[in-house]
């Protein structure tokens, strides 16, 4: 494998990150880095501050809506079978190095958040002892590791081959991208898969 399409990994927080830091500098293209300053302060300040909002007439009629919203999306995901079967699976084994990698990123990003020991346990692998010099899988975490990447667990790295599976399978699709909120929809289909072990 000679390079990784970063461009397919989900981006949108820092997309959403960095569009707030031009919002909040008056919606201009180029921003100082005062104003990276001055923006990451108020968004520090944001996340912080609990969000009020003011009750309305029209509140209720709001709600309808967005239970129409959720409805119809239900509905859609109902039109969508995505089986994940072994056939599948076999087909990733030129990219499990670059799915272990992922994994290992998205172990490291929640057990951040986590805090939980034995959430470590499942979803990490102590990586002097679990993981083998033969195993080519984690070739690529040990070509880029320099002391802090995670060796992620079977685990992880089957969620992430078939959260991978169901998106390439979605995006054959072309009514897939008239659906409002894709990335929920993804998510869901791949939470109610039945699994099938890729190593």
């Amino acid at each position: 494998m000679l390079y990784v399409l970063f461009g397919q990994i989900q981006t949108d927080s820092l997309e959403d990150r960095f569009g707030k830091y031009r919002q909040l500098a008056a919606s201009q293209y180029h921003v100082s880095i005062r104003q990276i300053y001055a923006g990451e302060n108020k968004m520090r300040l944001q996340s912080t501050l609990p969000t009020v909002s003011k009750p309305s007439q029209h509140e209720s009629h709001r709600d309808e809506q967005w239970e129409d919203l959720d409805r119809d999306e239900g509905a859609a995901r109902a039109n969508y079978n995505v089986v994940v079967t072994q056939d599948t699976l076999c087909k990733m084994t030129d990219i499990i190095p670059v799915l272990v990698y992922v994994a290992g990123y998205s172990v490291y990003s929640n057990l951040r958040k986590l805090k939980c020991e034995k959430c470590r346990d499942i979803l990490a692998i102590d990586k002097v002892v679990t993981v083998s010099v033969e195993d080519p899988n984690y070739d690529l975490v040990k070509e880029l590791d320099r002391g802090g990447l995670v060796h992620s667990s079977i685990f992880a790295v089957n969620a992430v081959a078939h959260s991978y599976a169901v998106v390439e399978e979605l995006s054959r699709r072309d009514d897939f991208l008239t659906i409002p909120n894709q990335h929920e929809m993804a998510t869901d289909l791949t939470v109610y898969l039945p699994t099938v072990d890729i190593l």
